[in-house]
This record gives structure tokens, C-alpha cells and sequence, in this order.
């Protein structure tokens, strides 16, 4: 299948790739294939992208704190918005403008039509993100290897972090995810959580 995510040499890029496909084939959960994307291009767990806000974008950035970790410790990130995957074949700007449309919301992630109770522009639950991802899984039918189980939204953090590496090195993924190492030092320093680390891109 012929998808920014197909394209990828690891055989798991097809499965986010035409989860997202079925899902933009229903305008009401294009905010799910939204948040596939944006989770394979930044890298973060599925709790940090349902929080998401458009006012975290400053200055060319896009500001996360994880919600990981003991409260002052959690790894706080800039990330650039021109991060390009090649993998996508966008930046992280681009996967960010998709996520802007006629709902007028401060989530980056959000319904586009009322639920029940809850109001078009609502940021979707951690939770939700998984059982939307589950069920355009199954609706694309995709084989899943024997002695395996289906695959998870969390294992789009674990792509994100294969491919980032294959394309910027290892520790530019740790400083990524928000993991500490003690190898990453001109990428990731060692702030306590009270500091933003930016993910500085190489020139050229």
C-alpha cells in the first residue's frame, strides 16, 4: 500500500498508515487519523497527545510536558516545528495545520461532532485514542502474526522512536521521548524537569 507510512522499510509503518486511511474515510474521525500522525511525528505517549493545545505552539516550537514522572521531574520538551520525518514525508508544522479545521477549538486533538454529551472540540480521552486506534485496526482488516497480539496506539511511540533513530541518531530519539541517557549531551540535558530541553536539528 502506497501511504507515508507504507513507504517505511519496518513492516509496523503499514499498520498506523491504513488505520489512518479507514479513519479519513469518515470525516467525523479524521481527529483520530490527526492523532496518529502527530504521535508518529513527535514521538509522545498517547496521554501527552490528547492534551495537546494549540496555545503550547510558541515561537516555532511546540512545547510538552509529559505527564510521565513525579511532579518537577517530568521531562519538558521544545520540540521544532520544522522536525521532518522522512518516513511521513512532512514536519511536524504540517502534521499541526492538518489538525486546524472549521471546529473552533484550543485542542489540537478534538471531536468534530457532538457525542452524547460531550461538544464538538473536545479533546478526546487518553483511553478513546486507544479503542478509535483498535477499531479502524480491525476495520482494516490486517493480518496479525501468529503468537502475536493486535497492535496498540503506544506502539506508534515505539515506531516513532525506530525511525527518528534511523534517521537522527539514537540520542536525538532519547531527547525525543523525554528518556534520560547519559550519552545524549549536546541534545539532551539533564534539567530536572524545570527547564525545557530543546531538540536542536543539525544544519543542511
Amino acid at each position: 500500500m502506497n501511504t507515508p507510512f507504507g513507504n517505511c522499510k519496518y513492516r509496523i509503518c503499514d499498520l498506523p498508515g491504513q488505520c489512518r486511511d479507514e479513519a479519513r474515510k469518515e470525516r467525523v474521525d479524521c481527529w483520530i487519523a490527526n492523532a496518529m500522525e502527530l504521535a508518529l511525528m513527535c514521538g509522545q505517549r498517547r496521554e501527552d497527545i490528547a492534551k495537546m493545545r494549540f496555545e503550547d505552539i510558541k515561537d516555532g516550537y511546540l512545547l510538552v510536558e509529559q505527564s510521565k514522572g513525579k511532579e518537577g521531574k517530568r521531562a519538558k520538551l521544545r520540540i521544532p516545528l520544522g522536525l521532518r520525518l522522512d518516513a511521513l514525508g512532512m514536519t511536524l508544522e504540517d502534521v499541526l495545520k492538518k489538525c486546524r479545521d472549521q471546529v473552533l477549538s484550543k485542542n489540537v486533538i478534538h471531536l468534530v461532532r457532538k457525542t452524547g454529551n460531550v461538544e464538538p472540540g473536545t479533546a478526546p480521552k487518553s483511553g478513546t485514542l486507544s479503542i478509535k486506534f483498535a477499531h479502524f485496526r480491525d476495520k482494516a482488516k490486517l493480518t496479525v502474526p501468529a503468537g502475536r497480539t493486535p497492535a496498540s496506539f503506544h506502539e506508534i511511540r515505539s515506531l516513532a522512536a525506530r525511525l527518528y533513530t534511523e534517521e537522527y541518531g539514537q540520542d536525538f530519539a532519547q531527547a525525543l521521548l523525554g528518556h534520560k541517557s547519559g550519552k545524549m549531551t549536546s541534545l539532551y540535558r539533564d534539567v530536572r524537569g524545570r527547564e525545557w530541553t530543546e531538540i536542536k536539528l543539525k544544519a543542511g
